[in-house]
Order: structure tokens, then sequence, then C-alpha cells
């Protein structure tokens, strides 16, 4: 080896004596958010490739790409290798020579990794490689412009600091159909006349020729990885920026791929589509079925055949008991229940016709009620003098059977379900018993009719109805109004079912009530990891009533915060996500209230004790539910950051949209002066009139004179309400996320001004010390818990952020 590095360095003489400048490049590798982990390996091997090189965390934005000259100057490093992911599909390769230019933007595929094929060579960790371009590389300009930034980049520098004195792989780029095609590999030295077996396999070996002069050995190449393939798309003049010198016409988008694609698969659904269509209407035209002219034969075993005779058996007595009953009986109740027993039920048996089940239900449905009975009688007549009834015995089959069945429903549906109630309840002439609900149509009943009144008797319900309501009720209110209505539901509702039918309406308006009781039985005595159980009580239920509202408020807040910048998206949650919110402020809720106390200083915040202690509470929730909790965290943190504790320069927008012809300069409080504040004034204009509450309490007079962080007042500066600019005001927002939500809520609801909320949080921390400089635990927590779980947290928040995770999330 040391002879393939004494060839390659040309001379033997120490550098220092010959005064060469010395080489300092270093080149930074990042990748954006998104990335896969075939991508991740691939920066790993690069890494290791080029001990020149430094690694840098993920890049939160695609769009403002030109924060990475930033962050190479701030690293001293003169070259950037930057790998852009697009939907974890496709993956960009960005490299540029900061901060004067050029860039290249590739499309790189065809990726494999040193550890996916397995590849058997090998090289020494920090040794330099030779860089083997193709003559191609010289022929056209862009290309020229790219191989000078492969040698600035790949090319490692004698003088880096991690850098061996050993040259012992070699890296080829190739020129193929427009793309360039990179390899790497070990330089293996053997002795003229050996050869290494391979894999443990026993290889001949030829008559070892006459020694080479000098003691040369055979030199040969051992794929080491990784492969991939880069095509180049276009080329900048600046670092990130700049006019494009060189544009890839030839270059198709994955997307432009993958939607041919699609189209071309729909195109032969299409195509298909439109054959089968044309051949109907060939056959059409010439008089011809789609079975070719002949009809298809029946099933002998199908219900059509085998029932067929019975149909219009049934169908035909079923119209002579309708005639004899609008005629002749004076007991319709008792004749329309044996119609179903005799005829409806058999039907029933006998065979599962859509239509006959159609006329069973509505037989089923009129034999308790007796309008709808007398409506189904006053339509019998209008069939039967339609059809002509003498026609119907001799022949059944000449009336249609779709044709009765819709004379009997229509009439049904419009007049019975559908029909408003009038008229008076009167009950007379007919026992109130054979009929829990009563209706009556609009048109006035006939004189012969008089069963046809109105009645709701909703008291006279079985108990095991009653109590069924009451389980049906969403909400506690709903439960307590219900039982309010008559002395018969109260007596029902406070039976040994009462806390059965409470804690039922709880789960369901303020649900989970497992979560939520891990908040409130949480003490000092217990871990809060420990999952504990209690019996549910009315003590029990007004802390949950308590808690829930407060969830339940952070619900309605949710879609304002979640989608405040694309408002277009904004949406109502459903049932499902405002039960995940529930679930997600009941779960920080109680790790604010177990680990967010004086009892936990900034001094052992980082020590491992203390931190396993806190991912044990995690450690109960899958990966999926702690994206659930850091998507709400993330609205939280958006109401303290923006309506609890706003920044300077919130205020000044603010303050600017509210007044916009108003020239008054803010000083904000970030001015350390010399001269003590002044001093407080006894009396302060925004408090309101304590008679206000017993004049003028309606909510316009409120937001109208109530205090205001904006309020032009002499003795109010506006300014003094920021919180900081970017760094101070971001210690501020990480002190105040310690606050459980309910305490947050408060702040937002009734603590306009920065005064109140600072006197708040001393009125709750009267040992202050601890609460201030001693920012929250939860993402330190959380990021050491997906570290155990082998996620990767840049990939777990990108996926919160662009709706792939989380509460709402988006589905495609």
């Amino acid at each position: 080896m040391a002879s393939v590095y004494k060839t390659l360095s040309g001379a033997e003489k120490d550098e220092k004596e010959m005064g060469e400048k010395r080489n300092k490049q270093r080149v930074l590798i990042l990748s954006s958010r998104g990335v896969t982990f075939r991508h991740r390996h691939l920066l790993q091997d690069l890494y290791s490739l080029m001990p020149h090189s430094r690694k840098e965390a993920k890049l939160d934005t695609k769009t403002k790409l030109y924060q990475l000259n930033e962050l190479a100057e701030l690293y001293n490093c003169n070259n950037i290798l930057f790998f852009e992911a697009r939907k974890g599909k496709d993956l960009y390769c960005w490299m540029s020579k900061p901060p004067n230019g050029p860039t290249v933007k590739m499309h790189l595929q065809n990726l494999h990794t040193m550890e996916e094929l397995n590849f058997i060579g090998n090289c020494l960790k920090g040794s330099r490689p030779v860089l083997s371009f193709d003559a191609a590389f010289d022929k056209q300009a862009h290309l020229r412009v790219i191989k000078e930034l492969f040698t600035q980049i790949f090319g490692v520098p004698k003088t880096s600091r991690k850098v061996k004195p050993f040259v012992d792989h070699v890296m080829g780029f190739t020129v193929a159909d427009g793309k360039i095609w990179i390899r790497v590999f070990q330089i293996n030295e053997s002795e003229p006349g050996k050869k290494k077996p391979i894999d443990g396999e026993e290889m001949d070996v030829d008559e070892a020729p006459k020694k080479k002069k000098g003691g040369e050995f055979d030199v040969s190449l051992v794929e080491i990885g990784p492969r991939f393939v880069l095509t180049p798309i276009i080329i900048q003049e600046s670092s990130f920026g700049g006019p494009i010198i060189y544009e890839n016409k030839e270059f198709v988008s994955p997307n432009q791929i993958r939607s041919d694609l699609r189209k071309s698969k729909a195109g032969r659904f299409n195509r298909r589509t439109d054959a089968q269509r044309d051949t109907l209407l060939k056959h059409q035209d010439l008089g011809l079925t789609s079975h070719g002219g002949r009809k298809k034969e029946k099933d002998p075993l199908s219900d059509n055949v085998l029932f067929a005779i019975k149909h219009q058996l049934c169908l035909r007595k079923m119209i002579l008991i309708l005639y004899s009953m609008y005629s002749s009986t004076r007991e319709p109740y008792a004749t329309y229940r044996a119609i179903y027993k005799m005829y409806v039920q058999p039907m029933q048996l006998w065979c599962n016709n859509q239509q006959i089940n159609q006329l069973a239900h509505l037989t089923l449905y009129t034999s308790w009620q007796a309008p709808s009975t007398a409506v189904v009688f006053d339509h019998a007549r209008i069939i039967i003098h339609r059809f002509n009834i003498d026609d119907i015995i001799p022949d059944p089959q000449q009336i249609p059977l779709r044709k009765v069945i819709q004379e009997l429903i229509r009439p049904i549906r419009r007049k019975v379900i559908c029909s408003k109630f009038n008229g008076t309840c009167d009950t007379s002439g007919h026992n109130q018993r054979d009929s829990m609900l009563i209706v009556k149509t609009p048109e006035n009943p006939t004189p012969d009719l008089p069963y046809a009144r109105s009645k709701m008797l909703f008291e006279d319900l079985a108990t095991e109805l009653v109590v069924q309501v009451f389980l049906s009720c969403r909400s506690v209110t709903d439960v307590t109004a219900l039982s309010s209505t008559c002395r018969r539901f109260r007596n029902i509702f406070t039976s040994s079912q009462k806390l059965l039918i409470l804690e039922n309406a709880a789960e369901t308006q303020f649900g989970p009530l497992e979560d939520l009781t891990q908040l409130l039985t949480h003490n000092a005595s217990q871990p809060a990891h420990i999952v504990r159980t209690v019996p549910f009580s009315l003590a029990l239920l007004k802390q949950i009533v308590h808690h829930g509202r407060v969830a339940e408020k952070w619900c309605d807040i949710y879609p304002f915060k979640k989608w405040k910048h694309n408002y277009e998206l904004r949406r109502l949650l459903t049932t499902e996500e405002r039960y995940v919110v529930r679930r997600a402020i009941y779960r920080i809720w109680l790790y604010s209230r177990a680990f967010h106390n004086r009892e936990h200083p900034r001094e052992f915040r980082a020590t491992r004790l203390v931190l396993l202690k806190r991912a044990a509470l995690l450690h109960n929730w899958s990966t999926w539910e702690l994206a659930e909790i850091a998507d709400v965290h993330r609205v939280i943190r958006e109401v303290v950051q923006s309506n609890v504790c706003p920044s300077n320069g919130t205020i000044a927008r603010k303050f600017k949209k509210r007044h916009p012809g108003n020239e008054h300069s803010l000083l904000f409080n970030n001015i350390h002066l010399n001269y003590p504040p002044t001093a407080p004034q006894v009396f302060n204009p925004f408090t309101p009139n304590p008679l206000s509450a017993h004049f003028n309490n309606t909510p316009t007079y409120t937001s109208r004179y109530a205090a205001s962080k904006f309020s032009l007042h002499p003795s109010h500066e506006v300014g003094a309400e920021g919180w900081g600019d970017d760094i101070p005001h971001y210690y501020v927002i990480e002190d105040y996320m310690k606050l459980d939500p309910a305490q947050i809520l408060y702040l937002k609801e009734h603590a306009p001004l920065k005064g109140m909320v600072e006197g708040y949080v001393r009125s709750l921390c009267p040992e202050y010390d601890w609460f201030t400089n001693n920012g929250e635990t939860w993402v330190q927590t959380l990021e050491f818990v997906l570290d155990e779980r082998g996620e990767d947290v840049g990939d777990f928040m990108g996926a919160i952020a662009e709706g792939q995770a989380g509460v709402a999330v988006i589905e495609v």
C-alpha cells in the first residue's frame, strides 16, 4: 500500500520544504426532512468515505436553500453536498461551492449502499481516494463544471485533520446515456502469480512469471460501494441561486413519469369500456341482445322460479283481504294482525324477495297504528278501482307485483312518515294501549274512520326502553334534562342504573375516561406511568366534567391553530378526531402535573434517572399516539406564543394591522436603561367598573371596554406588552409551556395584559425561582423515547407537519 501512495504522491520530498499552499477543503453533508432509511445509509457511507466532511442535522425548509450558505460559513465549510427528498420516493442531490457558486442539481437513481449488496471490498477509514473520470467529462462545458465540483468535494486534501497517509480506493465517474455513474472500488494488491481466493473458494494459480522490476505488484479492483447514478438537471451561477446557465432539456421528472403511467393504465380501461359499449350498440342496431339474440336461461333453483306461484297467490289473498277489511270489517286491528301471522310471516320464510319484504315491513309497521291502517284501506280502494278487482281473481298475473307494492308504500311514506302533526288529540273509539305512536295525516279523517286521531304517549314506554333512551344520551346535560321531564323518568334515573347512565354519558361527551382517571387520581405517592383503576362516583363525575370542558374548549381551538396559515384546509373536527384531541390533552396534562413542578428543578432535568422516570410514562403509549400528543402540543405552543406571551414582532404586526393609520412608534421593553421603572398608578384605566356588572353586562360592552394589549391610552405603552425578540422570547415560551392546558386556557381568556400573566404565574408558584430559566421537558423526553424505538425525530415531526400523522390526518 505504501508503494501506491508513493507512486501517486509523485515526490518523496517533504512538502513543508517546498512551501506548497495548504488545501483546506471541507464538505458540509446534510439532507432535508422526509428521507428514507436507504437515503440515510447513503449519507453515512459518504461521510465515512470523506474524512474532510462534516455531517449536520436535517434542514427544515425546502424552499429557502440559501440558508445553507450561512450554515457552511458557520461550520467553516467551503463545499456543500445537500440531499433533498421529495414524497418519500425521489432524491435530488445539490452540490455547491459557497458563497459564489456554482450550484448543480442532479437526480439520484439506482442507489445501492454498502450493506445492501454485501460488497466484499473494504478500505481504511480516513484514507484518500483516487478520482477516475471518463474522457467525456472534457468534451462538454457543463460536464467540466461538474467534474471540477466532484474534484473539490470528493477529493480529500493531504492536510486534512482526519486523513490517513494511504491511498487504497478509487472513485470512478463514468458518463453514459446522459447520466453519471459513480462507483467505489478497493485497490487490491497481490504478488505476481498469487491470487487471493474470494468467499472461501479455491482458485487455480498460474505459474508465477518473472518478478517485475522494482518489486511491483499486480493491482486489481474490488467494489466497496455505494453505487448510484446522477442525472444533471440544472446548473446555477451562484450558490443556491442566480441565473440558470445550463438546463437538461431531456430530463423528465419522476412525477411526470408516474402520471403518464397512471394515465396509460386509465387509457387501457377506458378503451376496454368503450369497446364494450360499442359492441352493445352494434347489437342493439342489429336487433340483438347482449347474449347473441338469445334470452338468458333462468336458473331453476332461483327464488323467482321456485316461489313465483306462491308470490302471486299471496298477492291475490292480500288484495282480497284488504278489500274485505275495507268493506265489512269492524275490528281492523285484530284482522290486520291475523293477516300478518297468516300470510306475511310465511312469505318472509319462503323467500328473500325484496318486494315481498317491503310489503311485509309495511304490514308490520301499520299493524299497530290506526291512521296508517286507514291510509292503507283508502289506497287499497284506489288500487281496486284502478286495477278492477274482478279481473284480479281469475288472472292474478295481470297486475304487476311492483306496481301494487309502489301503490301501497308511496302513501305511507308520504302521509305517515313525512307528515306534520296537527289537529287535536282525541283517542275516543279505540284502546290507547294498541298504539304506541298515533299519527294524524294532514287531511281530515273521514267520518266512517273514527280511530284516525293523533296522540303521543311517550311516558307509557316500558322501563327497559326508557333506560335505553337514557343510555343513548350523548351528554350529561341531556341525561339530567330528560330526568327532569316527569316524575316517572326521575324515579327511573335515580334507581340503581344512575351511575351506569352517568358514566356512559360522560364517556361519550368527555371520553376517554380511562386517561382522564389517570390524571385525576395522580399523586406523588405513585409513579405517573402506573395505571390506576377507581370506581365511578358522583365526586369523580364533578372533576370529570370540569376537566372535560377544558378539553372540549381545546377541541374548538385546534382547527384555528392547526390550519392557521393554510386556512383553506380548515374544517370542523369529526367525533373521532375530537376524541383523540381530548385524549392527547389529558395525557399532556398528566405529564405536566407529574414532572413540571418544584420537585423537578433545572439541575436534575438531564440526569439519567430522572430522564428514565419521565420516559416510563411515554412508554405506555404507542408511536402513533405520541404523534397525536405532539400534534396537540404544537397547537398549545402556538396559543402560548401568539396569545399568552406574544413576541415584540407579533405585537408590532398586530398593532399595525389594527391601527394602520397610526404613526406611533412602539417602545419595547428589551432596552435596558439606567433609571428605575415608573411607579404603578393607583387608578388602572383598564380595570372595568364594578357597577358595570349590574348595568352593562352584555358581550358587546365587555369586548368594547375590556382591557386589551393594543389599546391606545396615554398611560399604556403597547410595546411593553411584548415578551422580547426571537431568542429571549424562545426561552420565555419554554418556561410557560410548563403550565397545564387549563392554566394556559385561563390566561388566554382572562389575562390580556402582560402584568396579569406574570401576576397569575407568581400566584401559582410562590417559589418563582424554579419556574424561570427552566424550560419544559416534553420535547426532550419525546426525542429520547423515539431514539429508543429507532424512529428518526426529524421524520417524525415532519410527518406531523405535513398531515401524515397526528390528529387530523390527510388521506392520500
